[in-house]
């Protein structure tokens, strides 16, 4: 990781209506892959997507949350918890796809206002 001190006003443009793709994946004991459910979560911040795929991943699955940029057919993704679960395959990848997998046993801890009730 690596934090770089920029200037406030250097963003050109905000947007209140962020859209999450949600992956949820049914994994395999050691990779974070497999077949996916997807999702597009709107209306929610990141904490309320982690919270919503968090109750929505099976006990054994694993789970994914990226930013979302343009129309829902020829997306661009931006990943924000962990990554494709079917990328193995890319060595850059193994610790993110590592968390995902430690967090089956290990939830993020939300307080009650964070849950989506979407």
């Amino acid at each position: 990781m690596r934090a770089t001190r920029v200037n406030e006003a250097s963003a050109v443009s905000e947007n209140h209506e962020a859209v999450f793709r949600v992956y949820l994946f049914e994994s395999g004991t050691d990779a974070p892959g497999g077949s996916a459910d997807t999702f597009d979560l709107v209306g929610a911040d990141i904490l309320q997507a982690i919270d919503w795929a968090q109750r929505k991943a099976s006990p054994s699955g694993t789970y994914s949350i990226a930013l979302r940029r343009g129309p829902e057919t020829s997306a661009e993704l931006d990943w924000l918890v962990g990554c494709d679960g079917n990328d193995a395959g890319v060595p850059a990848l193994a610790p993110v796809m590592r968390r995902m997998l430690q967090r089956r046993d290990s939830r993020v801890r939300l307080a009650e206002f964070d849950h989506f009730h979407g």
